[in-house]
């Protein structure tokens, strides 16, 4: 479970569910017991952070619009998903995977 792009609801390590993006590629999820997700946050910040990048509710899957902070990757078990939300199109997709890219200095 947990393809790239893919809107989860996941249980984080303090116990809070709290939706997240994967955004490790699919040989990786279907290899591993793992996924790397980034944060998703209900916060739409008037000065987005270079990390930002805005999600339409209509688009993921979610109650309402929404940020990805590409910043804030974090490596779960594939035990940690609840369900999926969604699934972000490719052009979301691929300006996600950019932002995550850059932040890891790959650009």
């Amino acid at each position: 479970m947990g393809s790239q792009g893919e809107v989860l609801l996941v249980t984080l390590p303090n116990g809070r569910r709290r939706p997240a993006v994967v955004v490790s590629s699919n040989w990786f999820n279907g290899s591993r017991d793992e996924l790397v997700v980034a944060a998703v946050t209900s916060r739409r910040p008037a000065q987005p952070d270079r990390d930002d990048v805005p999600l339409l509710a209509t688009e993921a899957g979610l109650p309402a619009d929404a940020t990805l902070k590409a910043g804030k990757l974090i490596t779960i078990q594939q035990s940690q998903v609840g369900k999926s939300l969604g699934k972000l199109p490719d052009k979301t997709l691929h300006v996600v995977l950019e932002r995550v890219s850059e932040m890891l200095g790959l650009l």
